[in-house]
């Protein structure tokens, strides 16, 4: 399974249905999952500083 919190590429989508083993999660799909199982509405912030990695934060 590879998670992002932005997207995959149609090249990535098709390597991973080819493959039949990878499961892509974009971000979308990331916020909708954690929404059904977890119940929370999460806003997956954008790049900060210079790393770029911010948590994913529950309102």
């Amino acid at each position: 399974m590879l998670v992002t919190r932005s997207w995959f590429t149609s090249g990535c989508w098709t390597k991973a249905k080819e493959n039949g083993r990878i499961e892509l999660i974009d971000g979308a799909r990331l916020i909708a999952l954690t929404r059904e199982h977890l119940g929370k509405k999460v806003l997956i912030g954008g790049p900060a500083g210079k790393r770029g990695d911010r948590p994913a934060t529950s309102t």
